[in-house]
């Protein structure tokens, strides 16, 4: 019985942890997301800073990619510089920032070191020129 006890007491503190780094994550999240949504975010390796990156599947009928192929389309109708890929390196330190932006929706936005999931065209607009500044 005190085997069993002891059980329940290590399952409760462990849930508690990984709660609380849930949490932190989350907090952490917020205080580093900015008035267009962008997040944070060490620049993907290689990255130029003049170029926005719009990741998600390339070549796929998924919803997703196409309109990662449209948000890129648009953002070249007005003149900014945009690579659309599929793959997206990150350095370790900010792994849990951007896995936490990568499980919403798709596309991926890079600009100038910052990410957001599903952003809108004038999102991604606001974003690039503030930085331009």
């Amino acid at each position: 019985m005190n085997t069993l006890k002891a059980l329940i007491v290590v399952g409760i503190v462990c849930a508690g942890l990984q709660y609380w780094n849930h949490h932190e994550a989350i907090v952490d999240l917020a205080a580093a997301t900015d008035e267009n949504g962008f997040v944070d975010l060490s620049p993907m390796e290689g990255q130029d800073p003049g170029t926005v990156y719009v990741a998600a599947g390339l070549n796929c009928p998924h919803e997703d990619a196409q309109r990662a192929d449209r948000l890129a389309e648009q953002l070249r109708g007005r003149g900014i510089p945009v690579i659309r890929t599929d793959t997206v390196t990150v350095v370790s330190s900010v792994v849990d920032r951007y896995n936490a932006v990568s499980n919403g929706l798709l596309p991926l936005v890079f600009v100038r070191g910052r990410v957001k999931s599903d952003a809108t065209l004038d999102q991604v607009v606001a974003e690039f020129t503030k930085l331009q500044k």
